[in-house]
């Protein structure tokens, strides 16, 4: 029997065509745009687009978990919206954003329980259980306050606390790199999450059960 090509086994991959057509696609895009403003190729530039995807880089990890394993979470996005929406208005309050993050952490890991027991034990189409609980999520974040936008964040603790963690974490820099994407002792979280994650997939997909709906990385 023939041996195929490395780059054949490669393409060969379910998925794996749309996939680098796409990334080829950004690639041309990007370039076309540096040609026209040669200030997309600086690295000034390039730092502002790697902090403003981050949010988008690390809800994609736990998405490409579902997708691969052949379901879908339609409640991402209004989970997304949900965790703002408290924790802006726990420190428009006055709470601290830590304790406000820890609070948000908690009332999204509860939205994500009760899809794992809609999905896993009920065994409700992964479509329909999370369709729900995207309106639930999204009622929530209506009712925290009020359907309106949230106050300022409040004065004392937790503004002064509030503009600290935003001046590390979103516009502070370790070694030149903005502490979004470097492993800083602060602002570890993106990045910690974001090294591992191919390794992570390999290692679970390896020792996945094999299923009709289980896509495997060969």
């Amino acid at each position: 029997m023939k041996k195929q090509s490395p780059l054949k086994r490669i393409f060969a991959i379910r998925g794996m065509g749309g996939a680098l057509t796409a990334f080829a696609g950004l690639i041309i895009i990007y370039i076309a745009f540096g040609i026209i403003n040669p200030a997309v190729f600086s690295g000034q530039n390039v730092m502002n687009l790697l902090r403003s995807m981050s949010k988008y880089l690390i809800i994609g990890i736990g998405q490409s978990y579902v997708l691969i394993t052949g379901n879908i979470d339609l409640s991402i996005g209004s989970v997304v919206g949900m965790s703002a929406m408290i924790a802006a208005t726990l420190m428009t309050m006055g709470v601290n954003p830590v304790v406000a993050i820890l609070i948000t952490f908690v009332c999204c890991m509860i939205i994500g329980v009760l899809n794992g027991i809609l999905v896993g034990k009920w065994k409700l189409p992964p479509f329909i259980a999370t369709l729900g609980t995207m309106f639930v999520a999204r009622g929530v974040a209506y009712m925290v306050n009020g359907n309106r936008n949230t106050d300022a964040i409040a004065p004392g603790v937790g503004k002064d606390a509030g503009e600290t963690f935003q001046n590390v974490f979103y516009y502070g820099k370790t070694l030149g790199v903005y502490n979004t994407f470097c492993a800083s002792p602060v602002a570890a979280v993106p990045a910690l999450l974001l090294l591992p994650h191919p390794v992570s997939i390999a290692v679970v997909m390896h020792n996945a059960q094999a299923t009709d709906n289980t896509f495997f990385i060969l």
